[in-house]
């Protein structure tokens, strides 16, 4: 599963560089070539991330397993959630440079190495929740079709409501709370500062130019206020949300136990063989 999903980020990430190739790093930044910038980012992370639903009917299927396998003592639920987290740990990273470094070099973003790894580091944390997602989902719904497509909403949804495409004053409030729970609008943050902070503009040519300002600031600042992120605080909110998420599921599979559900089953048996005794 993960050598093809590897693959297909290898190839999008690629596609996606090919296609604004022409952009090209410069110094200084052209102001016309700042939204390009900001919607690779973002196409980047969507396209990855709805990559990523395919393992969640995997699970899905996995849990059917996992329980039989319990019922056989074979291992308790914490070695089960240990081992899948700790297994997954260099798998997503392996497929986080692969979605990143292609697109990264052949378009040319921030040449700055420590600004490379960061974003590496960044986006590793939102597949990470992302493959988070799809494992707490796999256990929850047993039907593989439904928790493909209850995954396929909650990426849709949090990528919608990232902060770019609306600013957060402009969400109604009866779904602003999703803008909020969203690591979509964390890792999106996180990227446009580590793009843009610092970095000088070209002066803006003529009225009717695009013209942000001076500097990568001042682009932050048109991007829903952005100047002022902490993409270091912001990486902790999104791993705190995957801490909580693997406890969900692991309470989750506690919940399935299959020892449990044998014992009941079993008592039930005697239940009905002692009637039937006595009805006979």
């Amino acid at each position: 599963m993960y050598l093809a999903r590897t693959l297909l980020y290898t190839n999008m990430s690629a596609f996606f560089g090919l296609v604004y190739v022409k952009i090209g790093w410069q110094d200084p930044l052209k102001q016309s070539d700042v939204y390009n910038r900001v919607f690779l980012w973002n196409w980047l992370t969507a396209f990855m991330s709805f990559l990523a639903t395919s393992a969640a009917p995997v699970f899905s299927l996995d849990a059917a397993v996992i329980n039989r396998e319990r019922m056989n003592n074979m291992y308790h639920p914490v070695a089960l959630m240990l081992a899948i987290s700790i297994v997954q740990l260099p798998l997503v990273l392996g497929m986080t440079i692969f979605s990143i470094t292609p697109a990264y070099w052949i378009v040319g973003l921030n040449p700055e190495a420590p600004v490379y790894f960061a974003q590496i580091l960044v986006f590793f944390s939102h597949l990470y929740w992302v493959e988070t997602l799809a494992l707490l989902l796999g256990v929850l719904i047993p039907n593989f079709i439904a928790s493909l497509a209850v995954m396929s909403t909650f990426i849709s949804m949090g990528f919608v409501l990232n902060g770019l495409f609306l600013e957060t004053d402009s969400i109604t409030w009866a779904v602003r709370w999703i803008h909020y729970i969203s690591p979509f609008k964390y890792t999106w943050e996180s990227q446009a500062w580590l793009e843009f902070h610092g970095k000088p503009l070209a002066p803006c040519n003529s009225v009717s130019d695009v013209c942000y300002g001076e500097t990568g600031d001042d682009v932050l600042y048109e991007l829903n206020n952005l100047e002022d992120t902490k993409w270091g605080l912001w990486l902790l909110v999104v791993w705190l949300f995957i801490f909580f998420l693997r406890f969900v599921a692991f309470f989750a599979l506690k919940s399935k136990d299959g020892k449990k559900k044998l014992r009941k089953v079993s008592v039930f048996a005697r239940v009905r063989a002692i009637v039937c005794v006595h009805t006979v």
